[in-house]
């Protein structure tokens, strides 16, 4: 006699997490909040690829029905799923600030699904992707925490809420709606604006800092007839990348997808234009068919871990909008976002150094400079600038100091203790 056990496949788990914000409690006073985020998952399948999906711009709720659908498509391809709800939308707590410390309550939900189930999640292969506001989220995503992502994709983003007062967003393609919501949350950028405003515009304008990525594989979707978040957004993100190149092909990683009507990508070769092969994503909430006729480029890849793990370079120069966080160091200028500023770095195996220019206009803005000091338990950490040292500090941990300011030069060495 034999005995058979047949064994149900797994349905896919949902649920809702809280989780709090990591922001410094140093900068600008702000004080970390309770957020939420959906995860969708196989509680079966192990070490899996994270998606993260960001909701559109306006809506305090209902952002996790329109998606849903987005991630659940993931899961069935194997990706462990994350839908952060922006601070002031979905019972998070906090209040709305269109893309300033708000940007750091995905990278802090990446790491709280990442800690709560270390055995489900693969932290080293996460994708990201979103929707016009959450389009631009992913942008600003990119340029504040450069080596996070292995792949992202963003569909009619913006990429400049208004700091350029001819194709920023305010002044080119949002509603009298938005703008007033802009206002709100960030001010008026109308010609003559307040510096301060234009500060923090400035802030939030990821195009500007693009040339801060040149490691996730990155796809730009938007149509040639869009109004409402012009191309040019994702255009102009490429292009300002390029510019900076120091060599030939440095930023091939960005693609930028224009969709037509009559526009079909045969990616299976059958000589049929499929629904799921259409280059053309209406502004909205997208099908699942539209997605996947973009994430088709890319998404088996991501999913199969062929895409490689971001390694940030041992030297460069970063544009830091507010803040800007890497596996190596994080520095956040002002509140988060009222300042930018230019950051050039060498990393070296005894040590480093940051050198700064505030171009926001007040130039004595305060700065928290946070370096990782976690493999470094055996030794002090000395910081001088400009030759004169400052602190000595314990390692073993992330290591703080508020010295670093506008035209001055930091070094960090690793002193080891005495044997």
């Amino acid at each position: 006699m034999c005995l058979f056990t047949y064994k149900l496949p797994a349905a896919p788990v949902r649920e809702v997490i809280t989780y709090p914000s990591q922001f410094p409690e140093s900068v600008g006073g702000a004080q970390p909040v309770a957020l939420t985020a959906e995860l969708n998952y196989d509680r079966e399948k192990s070490n899996a690829p994270i998606a993260v999906i960001m909701h559109q711009f306006s809506a305090a709720n209902g952002n996790f029905d329109l998606y849903r659908h987005h991630a659940e498509a993931l899961c069935e391809r194997g990706f462990f799923t994350i839908m952060p709800a922006m601070r002031g939308r979905e019972g998070s707590d906090g209040a709305r600030d269109t893309g300033g410390r708000e940007i750091h309550d995905i990278l802090d939900a990446v790491e709280a699904a990442k800690a709560q189930y270390p055995e489900l999640t693969d932290g080293d292969q996460v994708y990201l992707t979103g929707y016009s506001g959450g389009g631009g989220n992913v942008m600003s995503a990119l340029v504040r925490f450069p080596d996070y992502w292995n792949a992202a994709s963003a569909f009619f983003g913006i990429s400049d809420y208004g700091y350029d007062t001819t194709n920023g967003w305010y002044f080119n393609g949002a509603k009298s709606s938005h703008q007033a919501i802009l206002r709100a949350d960030i001010g008026d950028p109308t010609p003559p604006a307040d510096p301060l405003v234009t500060d923090r515009y400035f802030a939030r304008a990821s195009r500007l800092a693009s040339k801060n990525n040149p490691y996730a594989e990155i796809h730009l979707f938007v149509n040639d007839t869009e109004t409402l978040v012009p191309g040019l957004h994702h255009q102009l993100y490429r292009d300002n990348a390029i510019a900076a190149a120091s060599q030939e092909g440095e930023f091939d990683n960005i693609t930028f997808h224009l969709g037509s009507l009559d526009k079909y990508q045969d990616f299976n070769g059958d000589g049929q234009n499929s629904p799921d092969e259409h280059q053309y994503w209406k502004h909205g909430t997208l099908p699942t068919e539209a997605l996947a006729a973009a994430e088709q480029w890319f998404i088996t890849r991501m999913a199969t871990k062929s895409i490689s793990t971001p390694k940030l370079n041992r030297r460069d120069e970063l544009l830091v909008i507010g803040y800007l966080k890497t596996k190596s160091f994080a520095l956040y200028l002002g509140d988060g976002q009222n300042a930018a500023a230019e950051l050039t770095y060498t990393l070296g195996d005894t040590g480093c150094e940051f050198s700064l220019k505030i171009l926001s206009s007040a130039r004595d803005i305060s700065t928290l400079l946070k370096f990782n000091a976690t493999d470094r338990a055996d030794c002090t950490v000395t910081v001088s600038v400009d030759g004169v040292i400052v602190e000595s500090l314990p390692g073993g941990d992330w290591v703080s100091t508020t010295a670093l300011g506008d035209g001055k030069t930091l070094h960090v060495e690793f002193i080891p203790a005495p044997k």
